[in-house]
């Protein structure tokens, strides 16, 4: 299946390639490698992206090194990709606790992600109902969860309202409700992590 897969994706990407050459190629892969999306959004890169910017129209300012190391994607990537590969590989050892492994990746990702919105929770929320009969969780906590996941979201909505909306100058603070948003939500996931009950089977 994975075989079937890959040629299959290989194809497409080689007959999209010899139509549209290299703008096909950067806009489907490359273009994620060096992206950079100074709007607000719940990533905590947001802000720096922001700050360090290029003027439109104008030269970008000379970075040095270090906020030019800060600035580029690779460096967003570094704890994205360790805690994605790594969670899939610590937690997707055995086939039956593969949608649980799936989970924890997909989560990481998005939390870690440097460009993140509202529809990329959909990507690991669509594994909760396979998962919630082997999450054991007390009604208190799954509550908790809830309030914490929503109540995060919602503190930066608010904000990012006062910027979008109103025209407020408040980056920064939508910079640190994100900094809160991504401590609640970590929270949030080691929770479900810790009352999960892997299965018995192999």
């Amino acid at each position: 299946m994975l075989c079937g897969y890959l040629l299959h994706h290989q194809a497409i990407t080689l007959t999209r390639h010899r139509r549209w050459g290299y703008p096909f190629l950067y806009e489907t892969y490359l273009y994620h490698t060096d992206r950079l999306d100074h709007r607000h959004n719940f990533s905590p890169y947001f802000y720096l992206i922001y700050l360090t910017y290029p003027n439109p129209g104008g030269a970008s300012p000379d970075l040095s090194v270090w906020r030019q190391l800060l600035r580029s994607p690779f460096t967003s990537l570094i704890p994205q990709l360790a805690l994605s590969l790594g969670t899939g590989l610590i937690l997707g050892r055995r086939s039956i606790d593969l949608p649980f492994a799936w989970f924890v990746q997909t989560f990481t990702f998005v939390l870690f992600n440097r460009v993140c919105t509202s529809q990329y929770f959909i990507w690991y929320t669509l594994f909760m109902p396979l998962l919630v009969p082997r999450i054991n969780l007390s009604w208190k906590k799954w509550v908790m969860c809830g309030a914490v996941w929503i109540g995060t979201q919602a503190l930066w909505l608010a904000e990012a309202y006062k910027l979008e909306f109103l025209g407020d100058n408040v980056f920064f603070g939508l910079w640190v409700r994100g900094l809160v948003y991504v401590a609640g939500h970590a929270w949030v996931l080691g929770t479900i992590m810790s009352g999960y009950t892997p299965s018995l089977r192999m």
